[in-house]
């Protein structure tokens, strides 16, 4: 979807330009004449140029990169997810110093991986968020002073898109990045029924108990992705952004 949706935009764009020619064209007409009189050449290809890079900005940082930031986070709880279920199982199996080790190991694995990528990405999902966050505002305002094209159809139609695939972006983002949390909570439980599952089998190895003991309390898991520690992605996050869109765009909207 968001490899398309530039694409999907442009064409609709077009298609309403296509349809709407002879309106569009004497409205717009007027402006760019004097606009191209007025100014030299070095500014038109410097407008041209903030144009361009401006739309490489908002498509690519704003939807391709959230899909990368999203795949990476999906393929790292994934295999999250499946080693905490194999060791699980095999502890459940098995409750020896060998399985206890290994499993040792992988939790360790998986913390340093986990801050690799946190120190990798962390930042720029910070700015991810900052970018959402300014769209919005920025809908109100083009809204509230009419800086953009006097047509109501077409501004509302550029508003709508606009909002949806920024909404639908962000929206996808948090709920993918707080799933590491609803991971973690199971590691929790998973822990827990060790534990009954060891009570149940009734082990006496002195030696392989003190290493369950040592293992549960060290592979505590609290995961979380952050925005460059400043917040955490989880659920809570929608509605504090939500909130704050809220508040700033009231404050736009009365000045």
């Amino acid at each position: 979807m968001n490899v398309f949706f530039p694409l999907t935009l442009g064409a609709l764009i077009v298609l309403y330009y296509m349809e709407n020619f002879e309106e569009v064209r004497n409205e717009f007409k007027p402006d760019l004449l004097q606009y191209f009189e007025k100014h030299s050449i070095q500014e038109k290809v410097a407008v041209l140029l903030f144009t361009f890079a401006y739309m490489l900005h908002f498509y690519v940082t704003s939807m391709l990169c959230i899909t990368m930031f999203i795949t990476i986070y999906n393929t790292f709880e994934d295999a999250l997810k499946q080693m905490l279920v194999e060791t699980y199982r095999s502890l459940c199996t098995d409750i020896s110093s060998k399985n206890l080790i290994k499993a040792s190991e992988l939790i360790l694995k998986v913390q340093a991986m986990h801050q690799e990528i946190e120190n990798v990405l962390s930042f720029s999902i910070f700015l991810v968020y900052v970018l959402v966050f300014v769209n919005f505002l920025n809908l109100v305002s083009v809204n509230v002073t009419n800086f953009t094209s006097p047509q109501l159809k077409f501004r509302v139609f550029a508003c709508v898109i606009v909002f949806i695939w920024t909404t639908s972006s962000f929206v996808k983002l948090t709920l993918t990045g707080s799933k590491l949390v609803d991971i973690c909570d199971l590691w929790k439980l998973l822990q827990q029924d060790i534990v009954r599952n060891c009570a149940r089998m009734k082990i006496k190895n002195a030696k392989n108990l003190t290493y369950l003991l040592l293992f549960l309390e060290e592979s505590k898991l609290d995961l979380e992705f952050t925005g460059w520690g400043i917040f955490r992605l989880d659920r809570s996050l929608l509605l504090t952004i939500a909130e704050a869109i809220v508040s700033y765009s009231v404050v736009i909207a009365t000045v």
